[in-house]
């Protein structure tokens, strides 16, 4: 786990395999396991250790949830489509489920469910980066009023967030708030987010 939580995605699937190894009906593990080879985009394998983890408990749906998108990212469609059709059927109660499931559909193109599922999941917890995800989707759709609104409760949320200022900054640059967007772009370079040099550079330096 200490692995995972440094982002160290490599290193951590040997030590979460381990432990599926010694506890097969290892629920915790056997997500984990999954998870980081999702994250890896060994999706084969994120799907053998989601599957398992379904037949140990049908009702944990973030391991459904990240199974549907694994099977999608393997070209599985149909079989994806039907899990995520037994979620919708579902009580879910997670946040992160609806999180999962909301990227999956910004994935298939349908950014109207995107932006649904997102409110759910912002029905059930506020957290800044449901927001910047909701703004993102927002974003795609040209709709980047509604995009810096979602920015904003963002990082009222998490002054830190430093992707959130860039977001922000490049939809206020589509707005025509340059100097707005060029205030964003440096708070999130100076939070560390280093992807904004290059907007800045095209967007505040000597213009």
């Amino acid at each position: 786990m200490a692995y995972y939580k440094m982002g160290k995605v490599n290193e951590a699937v040997p030590c979460f395999e381990n432990a599926v190894s010694l506890s097969p009906n290892h629920e915790k593990a056997g997500f984990y396991l999954g998870l980081v080879n999702f994250m890896k985009g060994d999706y084969k394998k994120a799907e053998k250790s989601f599957e398992k983890v379904l037949a140990i408990n049908p009702e944990n749906n973030l391991s459904r949830a990240y199974y549907a998108f694994a099977l999608h990212n393997s070209g599985n469609i149909n079989k994806s489509g039907e899990q995520l059709e037994m979620l919708v059927d579902n009580e879910v109660k997670d946040p992160e489920v609806y999180s999962v499931l909301a990227k999956l559909y910004v994935k298939m193109q349908q950014p109207d469910k995107a932006i649904n599922l997102i409110g759910k999941a912002l029905s059930m917890q506020e957290r800044a980066e449901y927001y910047t995800m909701r703004g993102d989707v927002y974003a795609v759709k040209k709709d980047f009023v509604q995009s810096v609104r979602d920015y904003d409760k963002a990082i009222n949320l998490n002054p830190d967030l430093a992707s959130a200022y860039y977001t922000r900054g490049m939809a206020k640059i589509e707005l025509g708030y340059k100097e707005d967007a060029c205030n964003d772009l440096n708070a999130a370079f100076k939070k560390g987010y280093v992807k904004a040099i290059g907007a800045i550079q095209k967007n505040c330096v000597n213009k």
